[in-house]
């Protein structure tokens, strides 16, 4: 039931994904860097597109807001990544979001159709 034909932006998807996991990985350091983790990405059906979902061994911040610009635990961070993600996913017609279930992590995106049309905007 999975589709095998996606035709979505390539920037918006390695932005969005590279940050999801960029998070899940920082997050599992901040724990225990010497200690090895297991981050699982499922994907799955999802309407006519696909549900993509990075799943870690932690837990939010509740101090923190990560879907504000700014909001960090990172040293020498700016807070943006979630944001950016956000952005983008909004620009693409996509919903992101951020679970958080007996101590794991997990960032959902779906993507609903098989063709998304997006004019990027000028950089």
């Amino acid at each position: 039931n999975t589709p095998s034909i996606l035709e979505i932006p390539p920037l918006i998807l390695t932005i969005i994904f590279e940050e999801a996991l960029k998070n899940a990985v920082q997050s599992c350091y901040a724990i225990d860097n010497k200690s090895c983790f297991t981050i699982q990405i499922f994907l799955s059906p999802f309407e006519q597109g696909v549900k993509l979902l990075i799943t870690s061994p932690t837990s939010l911040d509740p101090s923190i807001s990560p879907w504000m610009p700014g909001s960090t635990f990172q040293k020498y961070s700016f807070g943006m990544g979630l944001p950016i993600v956000d952005y983008f996913a909004q620009l693409a017609g996509w919903n992101c979001e951020l679970i958080e279930n007996n101590s794991l992590t997990s960032f959902a995106l779906e993507i609903p159709n098989f063709k998304t049309v997006t004019d990027l905007p000028d950089l």
